[in-house]
């Protein structure tokens, strides 16, 4: 898969073998290859991946993590989500600082959005949202509170005004392809906000693992986990779990596998990729 070339490629030149980054694996990727991974990594190509991971983490490599959410006050008027606990996650990824050359802002105004993605070219995409769906058009698109009253199931017309750009799946495409292909495409992580209602939570889970099915067809990106819906009673002790093992670089599987057992959610995490051995952030 070429996604999975370019990481390898964009790797090699973090390791000091620096090779073109055409997405084709071509003699001088192989030859690098073998000057840097251990021989008996060379013929199994999960056991590569797992070697390149390894010697990144050691070479201290760090990614470029962008966070994606309302504000806290928002959040904390709505009564949901990170608000609701005081849970700042760009804090806890700045804390965290092995993991990410920096993390990046929240969002509550949409027009600077695709200036700062562009200027940040984030290796991890890290979005904590809602999800509504239009009426008119039955799109799934992200629901970042920019209404301070509304509930899950109405869309509040207002809030982005008529013709204006919603955060749909194919919105963020749009976003993403203009991210440049000399670089591995970014990893997701989608969010999803916990509900106070048990059905709305169901609907919740259906929208979200939707809308990131539909992102997964639609553009290029490495993978993106599906999760959220987290107890507010356990939020802030899930966070600390959750970036401490994000610092180690884990492959998506094992970082979808460590979610589904340590982090108490109110629905299962689910994981979207065509190669899940590829890292969740650098």
């Amino acid at each position: 898969m070429p996604e999975t070339v370019v990481w390898i490629q964009s790797a090699l030149s973090s390791l000091g073998r620096p090779v073109p980054v055409t997405g084709s694996l071509d003699a001088a990727t192989e030859w690098a290859l073998r000057a840097v991974v251990r021989p008996d990594a060379l013929g199994d190509a999960a056991g590569l991946k797992a070697d390149l991971r390894k010697q990144l983490r050691h070479r201290k490599a760090r990614g470029r993590v962008f966070v994606l959410r309302a504000s806290l006050e928002q959040e904390r008027v709505l009564r949901r989500g990170h608000g609701l606990v005081g849970l700042n996650a760009i804090e806890r990824y700045e804390q965290a600082g092995g993991i990410a050359e920096h993390a990046l802002h929240e969002y509550t105004d949409l027009d600077p959005l695709e200036k700062h993605l562009l200027q940040a070219r984030p290796s991890l995409i890290h979005i904590v949202t809602g999800f509504l769906r239009a009426p008119s058009t039955r799109e799934i698109h992200l629901d970042l509170a920019q209404s301070s009253v509304r509930t899950f199931d109405q869309f509040p017309s207002a809030s982005y005004g008529e013709g204006a750009a919603r955060l749909t799946a194919s919105y963020l495409k749009s976003l993403l392809e203009q991210l440049p292909r000399d670089q591995p495409p970014p990893f997701l992580i989608v969010e999803a906000t916990l509900p106070h209602d048990e059905f709305e939570r169901a609907r919740q889970v259906l929208l979200r693992n939707a809308f990131c099915n539909e992102l997964l067809r639609m553009t290029r990106v490495r993978g993106i986990l599906a999760t959220g819906l987290f107890p507010s009673d356990t939020l802030l002790g899930s966070y600390d779990k959750f970036i401490a093992f994000l610092s180690l670089n884990p492959s998506a599987a094992h970082l979808h596998r460590f979610v589904w057992r340590n982090v108490p959610t109110a629905f299962p995490p689910a994981l979207f990729t065509a190669d899940p051995d590829l890292p969740a952030v650098c």
